[in-house]
């Protein structure tokens, strides 16, 4: 079985960035709130709120998204595991 090297996780994780990156900001942005901030007061915070998500979430298509992980594994993945 063929392991995947950094190359090929980086490239996965570039693919994904490429058609969900704003969603990925969002997560990535509630997560170093998280650290630093207690869990009631990340909901009062006006970038990452319920209303913004629901603004990023508007802006992608699902045929937009959903083939993403698909090509992404299709053009990443070593060739034994193809």
């Amino acid at each position: 079985m063929a392991r995947l090297t950094s190359a090929d996780v980086a490239g996965v994780a570039w693919r994904l960035r490429l058609r969900a990156g704003r969603l990925q900001d969002f997560f990535e942005g509630v997560e170093t709130l998280l650290k630093t901030r207690r869990d009631d007061e990340v909901a009062f915070n006006l970038t990452f709120n319920k209303a913004s998500l629901k603004k990023v979430i508007q802006d992608y298509s699902t045929r937009e998204v959903r083939p993403a992980p698909r090509s992404a594994a299709a053009r990443c993945a070593p060739r034994s595991l193809r």
